[in-house]
This record gives structure tokens, sequence and C-alpha cells, in this order.
């Protein structure tokens, strides 16, 4: 089995974020309020009928908390004749260190019937990996909406 572990930069051009209102005002009623409800729209694509924050809505969060993310790979496309690929994310904020690292894993199958994946599984695997990773790093999700607001709109 064949790896690889690099340091993945989440956001290459800092200009491709848009300008500082990237949050309503309006106040939620709870902290268990859907994340969905409290980011930009740029930030939501919809993946088989469901709303989910979207790889750059997850790259601007990275960026606003100040979080690294290192991705390696456990099964590369090449290595399974384009069928399967699986990489394995660790995120962490910057002033933490790596020794607080949040892992997520990601897989992509050419199976998943999208048009022509099985030339994207390492991108697709890699990038749910470090979503995943990001979501566990930021906290989001479960961050009060006043602590999210103010990082996010800094």
């Amino acid at each position: 089995m064949e790896s690889k572990s690099d340091v993945t930069p989440v956001l290459a051009d800092a200009k491709s974020v848009p300008g500082p209102d990237l949050l309503s005002d309006e106040m939620p009623d709870t902290v268990q309020m859907d994340p969905l409800d409290i980011v930009p729209e740029y930030m939501i694509d919809e993946v088989d009928g469901q709303p989910t924050i979207n790889k750059r809505g997850y790259a601007v969060i990275a960026r606003q908390f100040d979080i690294i993310v290192n991705s390696e790979a456990i099964m590369t496309a090449g290595q399974t004749d384009h069928q399967y690929a699986e990489f394995k994310a660790s995120a962490w904020k910057k002033e933490d260190g790596p020794k607080h690292a949040y892992t997520g894993h990601g897989t992509a199958r050419a199976s998943e019937n999208r048009n022509g994946i099985e030339y994207n599984l390492n991108e697709m695997a890699e990038t749910r990996a470090m979503k995943r990773a990001v979501a566990w790093a930021s906290g989001i999700g479960i961050l009060a909406w006043e602590e999210m607001r103010n990082h996010l709109n800094d």
C-alpha cells in the first residue's frame, strides 16, 4: 500500500474569498441550529438532493479558523484500476499544533455512477477527507452563533 503525505493549502488565493459580509445579521433561535442556516449561500451545494457545505465553504472556514490540513493517500485510484480511492486527512488549529489534530477519512468509488468519476476518484476522496477533518477541527455545527459569526466576519 502506497502512501504520500503533504500539507495541502486549503485556500490558494485569498482574493477568491467574497467580501466581509459573510453571514447575515439574523440571530438563530438556538445553538442547535443547522450550520447550513447560518453560512452564506456560496458555501452550500446540493449533493444527491441534500444541501451540504461545499469545499470552497470548508476552505473559507479553515482559513478563518486558522486551520492547517494535511492529506495522505491510503489507496489511490491508480492502484485499483480507477475503481476506488481512499484518503485520510488531519486538521488542526495552527495555535494548537498537529498533536491536537482531528482526522477525517474519505472514499470515492467509480460505482457512484457520476459521469467521468473514475478520473476524479483521488480528488473526490481527498476532498471528502479534508472536509470531514476541517468540520471536526473547526467545530462547525456545534459552535455558538456569536463565536462563528465573529470569526467569519474578522
